[in-house]
């Protein structure tokens, strides 16, 4: 357990059972995010009380019947108190209307491990397009073969659920509001988050890690907000920011921690941002850490906690610490250990710290920065 620069206490657990990474930060409980549910199948039975059975032809109704109407259809899913599975077999219809599906006891899973992909016209488990709103609270959404959730100018909100395991990204969404609240986004083939274009995301509570690539945001003007997060354990082998890469797009984080995340390989000609790699991207940290993370290559490695290739980076009590840009050996040039701000604007405020960095703290020395 490491506390961050405010003595918030910062849990990190490991649930063996889904190889996922729990955190608990601010206000958030650690209960929030489900710890496992059964594989069994769900009950197919409609429940007594006339609502919606737990069956893919069921949540497929659900779909249809938001498409058709302009109001909310919100609906409360009765899963056993151990959860259950449903097995995805068919894609279901893109979503247009308004939907909220909350499983009310144990998470409600579904395994698209036998769901056709890409070639059916499915881009993963649900799918939105213009004018799709979709709420999700207490799923875990496993095995696509694309990615759990793709959003076409739409509207995500995924709460209190995990997201895992699945043949490409998290979720990926283009000109979409992406909230993800008490969530955990693990071990996914891609990134955990991706971001086309012209997206806001707002992580809350939640945990991306495991994933080849934490958050990346498009080239189109966008938004992300990480507030009491963890962005761990990711590794981007393509070489642009191991937890989080911005292309044209800011970023606020606060009461967060970037961790052990790996941009590149020891193959890899060129490798920029182990924590963050940032292009025209301004980026406030208030009372987060960005530490331990690494940059490989066999050229050019920049950044080892954070890569700035233009823009504004405002760091507030905050701290940079223990990352390395000389992780492979021969390597034949590197900048910024810790921050490499050639060509940004570094403005470091309050109880801050760049320290312990590998092979420098800062490339270019300012205020609050120094090498020596």
């Amino acid at each position: 357990m490491a506390r961050n620069p405010a003595g918030r206490l910062l849990m990190v657990g490991c649930i063996a059972a889904l190889g996922a990474t729990l955190v608990t930060a601010g206000s958030h409980p650690a209960s929030a995010i489900p710890t496992d549910s059964s594989s069994s199948p769900c009950p197919t039975d409609a429940p007594a009380d006339g609502g919606t059975p737990l069956t893919e032809a069921g949540i497929s109704d659900l779909i249809n019947k938001a498409n058709e109407g302009g109001d909310n259809v919100e609906t409360s899913l009765q899963t056993p108190e151990a959860g259950c599975t449903i097995h995805l077999t068919a894609a279901w219809p893109i979503l247009t209307g308004k939907l909220s599906l909350t499983a009310t006891s144990g998470p409600l899973t579904i395994d698209a491990s036998e769901s056709p992909g890409s070639g059916s016209g499915a881009k993963g488990i649900f799918v939105l397009e213009k004018g799709g709103d979709l709420h999700l609270s207490n799923f875990i959404l496993t095995k696509s073969v694309e990615s759990a959730i793709f959003s076409l100018e739409g509207s995500v909100t995924v709460s209190n659920s995990i997201i895992k395991e699945n043949g490409e990204h998290g979720i990926q969404v283009s000109r979409t509001k992406l909230t993800v609240d008490d969530t955990a986004i693990i071990n996914n083939q891609k990134k955990g988050v991706r971001g086309n274009d012209r997206d806001v995301i707002t992580l809350k509570g939640s945990t991306v890690s495991g994933n080849a690539g934490g958050i990346q945001m498009g080239d189109g003007v966008g938004a992300l907000t990480v507030t009491d997060s963890e962005i761990s354990n990711n590794t981007n082998p393509k070489g642009d920011g191991g937890g989080v890469m911005l292309k044209a797009s800011d970023m606020k984080m606060t009461n967060s921690t970037i961790s052990k995340n790996t941009a590149g390989s020891p193959t890899a000609e060129a490798a920029y941002g182990g924590g963050i790699s940032a292009f025209q991207a301004d980026i406030a940290m208030e009372n987060s850490t960005v530490s331990d993370n690494v940059v490989r290559s066999i050229k050019r490695s920049k950044g080892g906690g954070i890569s700035m290739g233009s823009g504004k980076l405002t760091l507030t009590d905050s701290k940079v610490t223990g990352n390395d840009a000389n992780a492979s050996q021969g390597i034949e040039s590197t900048f910024g250990g810790g921050i490499d701000n050639r060509e940004a604007a570094l403005t470091i405020q309050g109880d801050s710290e760049i320290t312990d960095n590998s092979p420098n703290n800062c490339e270019k020395e300012v205020p609050g920065c120094s090498n020596k």
